[in-house]
């Protein structure tokens, strides 16, 4: 049995409503009210989970800065100490009687509030709770004990000649306590017992029997338990239901006969209620609950007026009329919040306001709807707005027999695709362009709907075809918004007329010039997710893309717009930035740069610096030579120099691979050929190279002298053969591998015959891959005179490139410790002193690795903003 509050309850009749509810008779007004609904008593609210997870994440923060910042957290506490030292000596013992006063008043003020309500389960949950938390923070003092001492300066305080850790047990359980019981903002006594927590502990701090740093950590643990328990038991449903619904709806001037709940309710199975006006024990009228019986599950309704997750009525007064109420709950506000604020986050352009309280969602959606209708846009005539405790309504003017578009589940651009059609109604083509009509005024007038799918589009048998959802649109909206709503909309009617009657209905509506500004934001982030599946399902976007720039000779130039701040390419080069950062700050030893800098001569360091930036051209020039698509060199030399960065995370050779790749899609080369030049690429390369090495050996018979890793190259061997027996073995294996290969193979050939079948191109490939090496060479040769010693160039030639492969052979980023160990023990077996040789590595290293981080970083920035890569 549930009582109605009128306290918290207000409605509001909306100016542009044409016609005020007839007035009702006293016997209409008294007669009772049947409503279909569940009853749940108790609900798991997911705002206390988000709180759970953020103080948390504060509580882990807060022990992380009190150990790595231990000396700030001291000095805080400290002078706190130090500036309330003249009042504990006046007030020292009135103080520790005030905090025991509180500490034994808080538990009984919260536990005889709670019996007054007769609310006798959850006495028994706070008590239990206050447990479990007291419990868990002397979990957590154990636990800090465990840890080095110089980390838990923030945390101890002296007591009796030895130190402790200052987590206050009791506080925690009053926490843990008082936040199972309630929630300040609608308890005094939950309100005044926070109060009380805080003076308890600031009395506890300046008495230096805490710190800063543990009397917070005691408030979150026992905040923490508090919160984990009020979701998992739930708690008392405060909820417009039953009785509250009922005199809300009475209280805006509509005298219902019947209420039904739509959908499945969260509570379980729907009951029959009765709610009537009774007389109370002190005089006043009250509405009464009463169960009445059982009721089948409803359907939800297919077209409804409010998008947003909420619960859905449908009412008829005593007079017949019908009406449907959309019911908005706090809780579920909370969680659109969030999404809103996530979203807000990660678009660019495309966020627009963000009420964070339930009378902020209800003004919001109250504004769209006059404003939309004042646009001259077919949707539902919202009637009554109001609030009843921790819900809203809205009341609207029924639309009888309104359903949502169909979609089709097939291609929509296959003929015959209108026979896989999914539940739903049809769209005509003048209901179509009264669409296009209706959107574009709601245009004119400023407004954007930021979520058009089939549900928003509503059929109804007598009329023409309505938005709906305008809860989420935006007023004095950007063009962006707009631009993205066209794109909305002309998805939607693909997927509901088909691919050729759809656009061909858009241009004589838009005309090409308008579709070709929808364009940019061509983007599935930019689409709701019903229909951003459907697109990425079809592959829709690119082809559309294409219609919609018709014959435009530019069409390969056009720009899309950034609609996402962070997506899945900013993350990877974010990824790559950090890790580069990690690896490079891992691996620099600054005494052996020290040592090796300030013992080499100047001069000869700026000759290697010069050789060390020219070998960018030579990869530059060979990528070019390779590819039959005009590459600018100035820009393939930056991509180079961003490949630099990219190195630094990836094996040796793989991330200037990966990056050239990228570059060779955004010039348009398709990807199995791309991956095809860029192996030619790398073929050429070490062809090239090892060619140039065979030479120099049988010419000069030099052999460089260094000692092949047998180990190493053994297992490396052995890995490989492994690897080809078992693919030959296993017949399954074998045949799905040469099913992958052949289509690419297919596509690979040919490039490679292109190359082989112009020798002028491979002469100028291998002049490049040269040029490349003779730069290395002259780097390493510099690096080696900038300490005095000197090679023959043969011998220097033979001696860098066998170590420097040798050491490329073991795939760690860049090459990092491999190449160092392999350049010195190069040097020391030509007969250079080990000091020397250790030095002449760390300098190389330090201008063809290290120093190329800031030069790649700023390239690959550059060339983002580019979209050359």
């Amino acid at each position: 049995m549930g009582k109605a509050g009128t306290t918290n309850t207000w409605t509001t009749t909306l100016p542009w409503v044409r016609s005020v509810p007839p007035k009702k008779t006293a016997a209409q007004e008294g007669a009772p009210t049947t409503l279909i609904d569940s009853l749940a008593r108790r609900v798991h609210r997911p705002d206390d989970l988000v709180q759970l997870v953020f103080i948390a994440l504060l509580a882990a923060s807060l022990v992380l800065i009190s150990m790595v910042g231990t000396e700030t957290s001291v000095a805080i506490t400290s002078d706190v100490q130090h500036a309330a030292s003249r009042l504990q000596e006046i007030v020292y013992f009135p103080l520790r009687i005030v905090e025991n006063a509180l500490v034994l008043a808080i538990p009984v003020a919260v536990l005889g509030m709670l019996a007054f309500k007769e609310l006798w389960r959850l006495i028994l949950e706070a008590v239990l709770v206050a447990i479990v938390s007291g419990l868990a923070a002397w979990g957590v003092t154990e636990a800090l004990a465990l840890l080095p001492k110089h980390l838990l300066t923030a945390f101890a305080i002296t007591e009796g000649g030895s130190t402790v850790i200052a987590l206050n047990v009791p506080i925690a359980a009053l926490v843990g306590m008082i936040t199972c019981a309630g929630e300040r903002s609608r308890e005094r006594v939950i309100a005044l017992s926070w109060t009380g927590i805080w003076i308890t502990l600031f009395i506890a701090l300046i008495q230096n029997r805490s710190t800063l740093s543990a009397a917070l950590l005691s408030v979150a643990v026992g905040r923490i338990v508090g919160l984990l328990g009020r979701y998992a038991v739930g708690v008392v449903d405060r909820r417009a239901k039953g009785a509250e619904l009922v005199g809300a709806i009475r209280s805006a001037g509509l005298h219902p006969k019947l209420i039904r709940r739509l959908g499945t309710p969260a509570g379980g199975a729907p009951q029959v209620l009765q709610i009537s006006t009774v007389a109370s024990r002190r005089g006043h009228l009250v509405l009464q609950t009463k169960r009445v019986g059982d009721a089948e599950v409803v359907p939800d309704k297919a077209a409804w007026p409010s998008g947003i997750d909420s619960r859905h009525y449908v009412m008829e007064d005593v007079s017949g009329k019908r009406y449907e109420i959309t019911v908005l709950d706090s809780n579920r506000n909370y969680l659109g919040w969030i999404e809103r604020t996530w979203d807000s986050l990660r678009l660019r352009g495309l966020s627009g306001s963000n009420p964070a309280t339930l009378r902020g969602s209800l003004e919001r959606a109250t504004m769209m709807a006059s404003a939309a209708t004042a646009a001259g846009v077919h949707s539902p005539r919202l009637v009554q707005v109001g609030k009843s405790g921790e819900s809203a309504l809205m009341i609207y003017e029924e639309t009888p027999d309104a359903r949502p578009l169909a979609t089709r589940n097939a291609d929509p651009r296959e003929k015959g695709g209108s026979s896989a059609m999914a539940q739903g109604a049809s769209l005509t083509e003048e209901g179509a362009r009264s669409l296009w009509r209706q959107l574009r005024r709601a245009h004119a007038a400023g407004l954007a709907h930021r979520n058009i799918t089939p549900d928003a589009i509503a059929i109804t048998p007598n009329s023409d075809p309505a938005i709906m959802h305008w809860e989420a649109g935006e007023i004095a909206a950007s063009e962006l918004n707009q631009r993205v709503d066209l794109f909305q909309m002309l998805v939607v009617q693909i997927f509901t007329l088909g691919w050729q009657r759809a656009l061909d209905i858009a241009k004589e509506e838009l005309g090409s010039e308008v579709l070709r500004q929808i364009v940019p934001v061509t983007q599935r982030i930019a689409l709701p997710s019903v229909t951003s599946r459907l697109a990425g399902k079809h592959k829709l976007l690119g082809p559309l893309r294409e219609e919609l720039l018709g014959e435009q000779p530019e069409k390969t130039d056009v720009q899309m717009v950034e609609l996402t701040r962070f997506n899945w390419k900013r993350t990877v080069f974010a990824a790559i930035g950090v890790g580069a950062l990690v690896v490079v700050a891992g691996s620099l030893n600054i005494e052996e740069l020290k040592t090796a800098i300030t013992g080499a001569k100047p001069g000869w360091i700026i000759v290697a610096t010069a050789f060390a930036f020219a070998s960018y051209v030579g990869a530059a020039l060979n990528l070019k030579y390779l590819t039959p698509e005009k590459l600018p060199v100035l820009e393939t030399t930056l991509v180079q120099v961003a490949a630099s960065v990219v190195a630094l995370v990836a094996p040796s050779g793989v991330g200037p691979a990966a990056l050239n790749l990228r570059y060779l899609q955004k010039k348009g080369v398709a990807p199995s050929l791309g991956v095809a030049t860029v192996a030619l690429v790398q073929a050429a390369q070490f062809v090239f190279t090892v060619a140039a090495l065979a030479i120099v050996i049988v010419i000069t018979g030099q052999d460089g002298s260094v000692r092949i890793p047998g180990r190493t190259l053994f297992l490396v061997l052995v890995g490989i053969a492994a690897v080809v027996v078992v693919i030959a073995e296993i017949g399954p294996l074998r045949k799905r591998i040469m099913a992958w290969l052949k289509p690419w193979l297919s596509e690979v050939w040919p490039r490679i015959v292109w190359a082989m079948a112009d020798p002028k191109r491979i002469a100028l490939s291998a002049l490049a891959v040269l040029l490349q090496t003779a730069c290395y060479v002259g780097t390493f040769g510099a690096c080696l005179m900038a300490f005095g010693h000197r090679l023959p160039i043969p011998q220097l030639t033979v001696t860098f490139l066998t170590a420097n492969t040798l050491g490329s052979v073991i795939p760690t980023p860049g090459g990092l410790g491999p190449v160092e160990a392999a350049l010195t023990g190069g040097l020391q077996v030509a007969g250079i002193p080990g000091a020397i040789a250790l030095s002449t590595a760390m300098l190389y290293r330090l201008l063809t690795y290290w120093l190329r981080v800031p030069f790649g970083w700023v390239a690959l920035k550059y060339l983002q903003r580019k979209n050359t890569i």
